[in-house]
């Protein structure tokens, strides 16, 4: 089993498992003390490259306090990720979406959830967008440093991306670690080039011979999320290089079409939270919003 931090006081957790169009997916489940079956039940969703904690365990967080204020909280890997089946690189939005749609599904079940809510990062923000949208799996979406969806992200949004990557690149480069890593041969030049200019995830080749591109969507997630009738909370960091961009296109979008949304701002932080003090401001500000509070 991967690792797990131990678990918190007024919280009990244990391991579970459910079934996604021919794949088993693992993961978390959080439940308060008690045997009063929950109102509330919250999916919680991860970035394309990471697994069911989150970035610095941000996800173990969120699901124990949401637990703490009454909810059942379920934190899974997505398909091709962690503990789950599947494989990665075959692995896209829309397979994401169909998981989320089935933790939904799956909550209501297991805890007897009525209300089911979710909390997404990065991609996984996407992911509960497009589950929300196209589905109606969610009430409410807390959208954690989300990015257009890649049919609608700009020129110059992916030159921001990109932008911020290479600021990271190089600051990794004056490291006296990254050079004895380069001269050993332990740096894939490759796939840091692929990782600098065609992002994560990539594209895959299908049965009929097609290349797709996994981080787009065969729905028009957009059109089905401009008639979603439940509430959206957005949160970027301050510093996040592409949040500044990705609130105007979001903002622009919810007055247009009349979107539920509220927006929110952790000063100073990056794209993942990582100070203690940002962490802790999305965390309260998101598990306030998803219970109603």
């Amino acid at each position: 089993m991967l690792q797990e931090v131990a678990a918190a006081p007024g919280v009990r957790e244990r391991a579970v498992s459910f079934e996604s169009t021919g794949k088993m997916l693992r993961g978390v489940l959080a439940l308060p003390e008690g045997e009063r079956p929950p109102e509330r039940g919250a999916v919680l969703l991860h970035g394309w490259g990471t697994y069911r904690i989150g970035p610095h365990a941000m996800l173990v967080k969120l699901a124990r306090e949401l637990a703490s204020r009454g909810a059942a909280a379920l934190r899974f890997d997505l398909r091709g990720r962690g503990e789950s089946g599947g494989r990665y690189a075959q692995t896209g939005l829309d397979e994401m979406i169909n998981d989320a749609v089935r933790a939904a599904a799956f909550l209501r079940k297991e805890c007897g959830a009525s209300r089911i809510v979710a909390a997404g990062l990065c991609s996984g923000a996407n992911v509960a967008l497009g589950a929300a949208a196209a589905a109606g799996a969610f009430e409410r979406v807390a959208a954690l440093s989300a990015l257009p969806f890649q049919s609608h992200r700009s020129a110059e949004q992916s030159l921001r991306r990109t932008g911020g990557k290479l600021g990271d690149l190089a600051a990794r480069a004056l490291r006296p670690s990254t050079w004895l890593r380069f001269v050993t041969g332990r740096v894939r030049v490759l796939r840091v080039l692929k990782n600098l200019f065609g992002g994560e995830g990539g594209t895959t080749r299908t049965a009929t011979g097609e290349v797709r591109n996994l981080k787009d969507s065969s729905r028009d997630l957009m059109g089905a999320l401009a008639g979603y009738r439940g509430r959206v909370l957005f949160v970027w960091g301050g510093a996040d290089a592409e949040g500044a961009g990705a609130r105007r296109h979001f903002e622009g979008f919810a007055g247009e079409a009349g979107l539920d949304a509220r927006f929110h701002v952790v000063e100073g932080s990056n794209h993942n939270f990582y100070s203690l003090a940002w962490e802790r401001e999305a965390v309260d500000t998101v598990a306030g919003f998803l219970l109603g509070e």
